[in-house]
């Protein structure tokens, strides 16, 4: 089963068959706990360190050996992008790195081996990864993961709650976080999203106004943290009264607005190309707004869309969840009037 307009994506339960079961919120914090329980730290400074066949040294002492997670790790605090790096052969990635270690040489670093490996690098101070899921595993106990990314300045995990549904007339949907984790002190993101059981698309409903934590103890920062996630878990339901309010009103003109959408969220030519290609193919004559979230949502699984267009395609579903027909749009061109300060 997949998708009722795109015909994209797949049920959770193949999803399962071909990922493995989702895992508890639990498992995913035992394991990075796992992964940091008695590892190693140290502060370097960059200038101090040297890659070499395989071993970051200072001067003549072997500090830790890099497998590719480890060149990810130096990947990412050196900016250096990973997909490059990891093309290179040792030599041309054992050049690189020792570049722009000199580049940055004054810079300090803080490693965490375990056994000898390079488990993770942290440059300045950050919010740990571990508290942050420490607080969504005591307020979203049972919860699942559906997936995790590790990105170059963050880490990104989305949870949902499997045991609570919310029915449409055709689809089913779990309501759950997306929680994103910069490296670096700056605060995470947490979004509501609903999962497409049907279709596993996700829709992203956005984000509350960031968490200002400027000046504060690390344990202030860690309260509104926690205080962001107990807003965002007890609208869930509320987002999703939204969402039935606009869900069967018709778009109208609706293969235009799809083009229109895809302009004014800025994506790019081949997924506008990508969406209206879809529309035409649904054999829609008439579209309702659920349709368009369908539509939206659905397209992170055609081929070739990955990334940045990924979260503007989740975004904009949600965008349409939250905001339906309560645009003001022109009655001739159907394009958004801004109103006048």
């Amino acid at each position: 089963m997949a998708d009722k307009v795109t015909g994209l994506g797949m049920l959770v339960d193949d999803f399962e068959v071909q990922q493995g079961e989702m895992p508890l919120l639990s498992t995913l914090y035992n394991d990075v706990a796992k992964d940091r329980d008695g590892a190693q730290h140290e502060d370097v400074l960059m200038g101090d360190v040297e890659l070499r066949n395989n071993f970051l040294y200072r001067g003549e002492e072997s500090l830790c050996a890099v497998d590719d997670m480890g060149y990810e790790k130096l990947a990412a605090v050196l900016t250096i992008p990973t997909p490059y790096l990891m093309r290179l052969n040792a030599r041309m990635r054992q050049e690189n790195i020792n570049y722009w270690l000199q580049a940055l040489a004054d810079k300090s670093m803080h490693l965490f081996t375990k056994n000898g490996e390079l488990i993770d690098i942290q440059v300045g101070t950050s919010i740990e990864l571990l508290d942050v899921l420490g607080i969504l595993q005591e307020r979203c106990d049972g919860w699942q993961v559906f997936q995790v990314q590790n990105k170059t300045n963050a880490v990104m995990v989305d949870i949902l709650d499997c045991e609570t549904a919310f029915d449409t007339e055709r689809d089913t949907y779990y309501g759950g976080l997306r929680v994103i984790v910069p490296k670096k002190l700056i605060a995470p993101s947490v979004s509501t999203i609903f999962l497409n059981v049907n279709s596993c698309a996700i829709v992203n409903c956005g984000m509350e106004d960031p968490i200002g934590i400027k000046g504060l103890e690390y344990q202030k920062i860690l309260d509104l943290i926690a205080s962001r996630v107990d807003v965002c878990v007890s609208g869930i339901a509320n987002y999703f009264k939204h969402f039935m309010a606009v869900a069967g009103g018709e778009v109208k003109n609706p293969r235009h607005r799809v083009a229109l959408l895809c302009r004014e969220h800025g994506l790019p030519d081949r997924i506008r190309v990508d969406a209206m290609s879809a529309f035409d193919d649904s054999g829609l004559q008439k579209a309702t707004y659920e349709d368009m979230i369908d539509l939206f949502s659905s397209l992170m699984y055609a081929p070739g869309v990955k990334g940045a267009s990924v979260m503007k395609l989740q975004g904009l579903a949600g965008f349409i969840m939250m905001t339906g027909n309560h645009e003001h749009r022109c009655g001739s061109c159907d394009a958004v009037i801004v109103a006048d300060d």
